[in-house]
């Protein structure tokens, strides 16, 4: 009797804590070919993110909008935290110069975590 007293408790704690420290949840999971000069673009709400892009090749860029944090220029890994007090938008692009460079695969991790 005395051990289900002892497991509501801390069943209890154990939501409390998850619930004040907040939980990330992955909101881009994207892999693929990103053609020569093309794009993607992610809209994003509130929040914070961490991003996490890998590419091949000559690399891709990174940019936000919606807020003050900084981009990237092509690079072949990058990381990054940002928050967004409105809306926003992460675009990752291929740079092209006259359309003679090679499509380059990248992958997308978006995740939007506590504060």
């Amino acid at each position: 009797m005395r051990r289900k007293t002892m497991a509501v408790p801390a069943l209890v704690l154990s939501m409390v804590l998850i619930t004040l420290s907040g939980c990330s949840r992955v909101v881009v999971d994207n892999k693929g070919l990103l053609k020569d000069g093309g794009k993607w673009e992610f809209p994003l709400k509130a929040g914070t993110y961490q991003v996490e892009m890998t590419a091949g090749g000559d690399g891709a860029s990174v940019q936000w909008q919606g807020c003050d944090c900084p981009g990237t220029g092509p690079v072949r890994k990058w990381r990054s935290r940002c928050r967004i007090d409105g809306e926003g938008k992460l675009i990752v692009r291929n740079p092209s110069l006259l359309h003679l460079g090679s499509d380059t695969q990248v992958t997308l991790k978006v995740t939007k975590v506590p504060r």
